[in-house]
This record gives structure tokens, C-alpha cells and sequence, in this order.
């Protein structure tokens, strides 16, 4: 027969053994939540270096947090995006490579297709630029991105098309006028392409893409003295 003594002692055993469980969990939260605020500052820091232009220093940053945080994906998401802001698309579409299009966030999916683009990458552009419209079909980059990646495959219809799906409460907008100008340009058809870059000058009279645009249309049409005017007008538009 089991004592009183024993009975209290199990008993005593029982609540000690939970109550260091307990003990380690809240120190594993404790601890978790402490390395996550400073892998968040430390981001929020790479995040701050990249807009100063300090790409390199970023990267490393975002480097050494991959390095300690493997199963986080934050750091790898900021990589991808600062990679493209600092010209670096070779690097920026490897290091997308190891995600899963459907599962990434639209932001950084359009960041990939602009990778693949800079590349030449059509296919892959355009397969980037999908998957960001699925999962986040009110963003207007991964749209545009999205009609420029199948503009520059050949694919003018599906660029058109692509481009259609756009809110109408932004059809009139410059980048959307400016992303139809890319279109017909790329089509040759540079006389719907100066209508567009007319209608930013509209709303915009100094706006650099569009008064760029406008000048190369008015060259493809055989028009130099038009274009020669705009450059001379603006100067540092033309090189």
C-alpha cells in the first residue's frame, strides 16, 4: 500500500517536472521573441541602408541574418528586393530560385520578374509577374509588369489583354499610359505610342519617361527635327 509520504512526494515530483517545463517554454519565448525584434531591427536597419543607396552594406546584412536565421524567410524576401534595386538581376533571380512562385508574396514576386526582364528572361518574367496577379490581383506593378514581360515575348495580344484588367479607376493614370506606350512601341506602332506619351504630357508637361518616350517615337517616325526640338527643350532627357 502506497504511503501518504510517497503519494505527496510523486505528487510534488509531478508539479516540479511541469513547472520546469513550463519554466523552459517561457524562456524559449522569451528568448524566440528577443532574437526575432532584433532580426526585425536588424532588417528595418538593411531596409534604411538600401534606400541610402548603400546596397552592399544592406546585402551583407541581410547575409549574416539568413546565415542565423535559416528558417526565416523575411531576410531572404529583403535580399531578393535589394539585389534588383542595386542592379544585381543575375543574382536576385538565383536566390528567388529556391522559393515557390505561388506561396511568394506578390512584392517580391514582382521584384523576381523585374530580375528576369532585365535579363531577357521572358518566360520567366512573365511566370513571376502571374503568380504576384494571383495572389495579389490589385497590385498594379505585378499587372504592368506583367503586360511589358508578355509585350517583350512577342505575345502583343496577351500583353494588351493583360493590361485591360487594370481597375478603370487607373486606365488614365501616367504609369498605366506609360506601360500602353511600351506597348505599341514594341509593336512599331509609334503613332498610338505618341498619343499616349501626348495624353502624360497633358496632365504632366515635365514628365521625364514620357517626354523620353515621346522623343524616341518622334525618331522611329522619321521625324528627327520633332525629336531634335524635344532634346534641345529638355536638356539631359537625350544622352
Amino acid at each position: 500500500m502506497t504511503s501518504f509520504h510517497n503519494v505527496n512526494a510523486s505528487r510534488f515530483r509531478c508539479q516540479l517536472m511541469f513547472g520546469i517545463r513550463v519554466l523552459v517554454a517561457a524562456l524559449s519565448l522569451s528568448f524566440g521573441s528577443i532574437a526575432l525584434a532584433d532580426m526585425g531591427a536588424r532588417q528595418d536597419e538593411a531596409a534604411y541602408l538600401a534606400r541610402s543607396g548603400d546596397y552592399d552594406a544592406a546585402l551583407a546584412i541581410l547575409a549574416e541574418l539568413r546565415g542565423e536565421y535559416p528558417d526565416e524567410v523575411g531576410p531572404l524576401y529583403d535580399e531578393i528586393v535589394i539585389l534588383v534595386w542595386a542592379g544585381y538581376s543575375e543574382r536576385a533571380l538565383a536566390t528567388a530560385d529556391v522559393l515557390v512562385s505561388d506561396n511568394t508574396p506578390a512584392w517580391v514576386a514582382v521584384a523576381a520578374g523585374k530580375a528576369a526582364r532585365n535579363l531577357q528572361r521572358f518566360d520567366t518574367a512573365i511566370a513571376w509577374y502571374d503568380s504576384a496577379t494571383r495572389n495579389d490581383p490589385a497590385n498594379l506593378d505585378a499587372r504592368l509588369g506583367l503586360a511589358m514581360a508578355l509585350a517583350d515575348a512577342g505575345r502583343a495580344a496577351d500583353a494588351r489583354a493583360a493590361l485591360k484588367l487594370t481597375p478603370p479607376t487607373v486606365q488614365e493614370t501616367t504609369p498605366v499610359l506609360l506601360t500602353s506606350a511600351y506597348l505599341f512601341q514594341r509593336e512599331g506602332m509609334y503613332i498610338p505610342a505618341v498619343n499616349e506619351y501626348d495624353r502624360i504630357l497633358a496632365m504632366n508637361p515635365n514628365q521625364p519617361e514620357a517626354l523620353q518616350g515621346k522623343t524616341y517615337a518622334l525618331q522611329a517616325l522619321m521625324l528627327p527635327a520633332e525629336a531634335l526640338k524635344m532634346a534641345q527643350a529638355n536638356p539631359g532627357l537625350m544622352t
